[in-house]
C-alpha cells in the first residue's frame, strides 16, 4: 500500500511539472509566435543588451586605426587609448593571427584563445557572446589585415550581467540543490505517510482480524488521533461495542434458557417418579 501511495505521488508531481513545462512553451509561443527549442531559449537569454556609446565609439577609433594603418595597434603608443576606454568599464583584444598581441588585465589569455570568434575579414559577424574563464562577454569586433598580410583583430569586450551568466556559474548548485529538496520531500512525505495512514491502517487491519476471530473484549484504538483513519478506527469500534453487547445479551438468554430447562426437569421429575413407583406397586400386588 505505501508503494502505491509513492507511485501515486511521484505520478502527481510528474504530472504537475509536465503541466508547468507544457503552460511555459504555450506562453512562449503565445509571445514569439513559436515553440522555440532550448537552443533558441539560451539565445534569447543571452541576447545582447542594446549597444552603449562607449563602445561603439571604442570601435570607431580602433577601427579607423585598423584600417589606415594597423600597424599602429602594435605600438605602445597606442595604450594611451586604451587605457581610456578601460576606465570606462571597457576590454580592449588585440589579436594577431592565434597570437594575443593585447588584452585588458581582467582578460584570461589562454581562455580568449580558446574561445575567441574565428576571423571575418568580411565583416560579417561583427558582434556575439564569448566566454572567458567562467564569465560572458559581449563583444565588438572589427577584422583586418596587417602590413604584413597577417590576419588581426581588435575587439571591445564588455561583461555581460545576465542570467545565463549566473546559470553557468550556479546553475549546477541549483539543480543540486532542487534535487535535494525533492528527494527530501519525498521522504519526509514517505514518513509522514507512514506514520499518518499507512501504520494506523495496519493496527486496525490486526483489530479487525480479532473482531473477526470473535474476540470482542480489546478496545480498538491506533496510534493516531486524527483524520480519516481514526475516523474509521471510531466507526469499527461502535460496531465492535454492539456486537459486544448483542453477544453479552445473547449469553444471558442461553443462561437464561438453560436455567429455565433445569427448572422445568426438576419441576418435572417429582410426579413422574412417584407415577412410576404407583406403577411398579400395582404390577406387584
Amino acid at each position: 500500500m505505501r508503494l502505491r501511495f509513492l507511485i501515486t505521488f511521484l505520478g502527481s508531481l510528474f504530472v504537475i511539472i509536465c503541466s508547468m513545462v507544457a503552460i511555459f512553451w504555450l506562453l512562449l509561443f503565445a509571445i514569439n509566435g513559436q515553440a522555440s527549442s532550448p537552443v533558441q531559449l539560451y539565445k534569447s537569454v543571452t541576447q545582447q543588451k542594446q549597444i552603449t556609446y562607449d563602445e561603439q565609439e571604442a570601435l570607431v577609433t580602433f577601427r579607423k586605426i585598423a584600417k589606415e594603418n594597423p600597424d599602429d595597434l602594435m605600438k605602445p603608443d597606442i595604450r594611451q587609448s586604451i587605457n581610456t576606454y578601460e576606465m570606462k568599464g571597457l576590454n580592449i583584444v588585440i589579436r594577431k593571427q592565434d597570437e594575443i598581441l593585447y588584452h585588458s588585465p581582467d582578460l584570461v589569455v589562454k581562455s580568449l584563445i580558446v574561445h575567441a570568434p574565428e576571423f571575418d575579414t568580411e565583416n560579417i559577424y561583427t558582434q556575439g557572446t564569448i566566454d572567458n574563464k567562467g564569465s560572458l562577454y559581449r563583444y565588438l569586433k572589427f577584422d583586418f589585415h596587417f602590413s604584413d598580410n597577417d590576419k588581426g583583430s581588435v575587439m571591445i569586450l564588455k561583461q555581460e550581467n545576465s542570467f545565463a551568466e549566473f546559470l553557468q556559474r550556479w546553475g549546477y548548485i541549483i539543480i543540486t540543490l532542487i534535487l535535494a529538496i525533492a528527494v527530501f520531500l519525498v521522504i519526509l512525505f514517505n514518513r509522514s505517510l507512514n506514520k499518518a495512514i499507512i501504520v494506523p491502517l495496519r493496527e486496525l487491519s490486526i483489530k479487525v482480524q480479532q473482531l473477526k476471530e470473535g474476540k470482542l473484549e480489546g478496545k480498538i484504538e491506533i496510534s493516531t488521533s486524527k483524520g480519516e483513519v481514526n475516523e474509521l478506527a471510531q466507526e469499527f469500534e461502535k460496531l465492535r461495542e454492539a456486537l459486544n453487547r448483542v453477544s453479552k445479551e445473547n449469553r444471558k438468554y442461553e443462561e437464561n434458557r438453560k436455567e429455565l430447562l433445569s427448572n422445568i426437569s426438576h419441576d418435572l421429575k417429582t410426579p413422574i417418579t412417584s407415577i412410576i413407583g404407583y406403577v411398579e406397586g400395582l404390577k406387584m400386588v
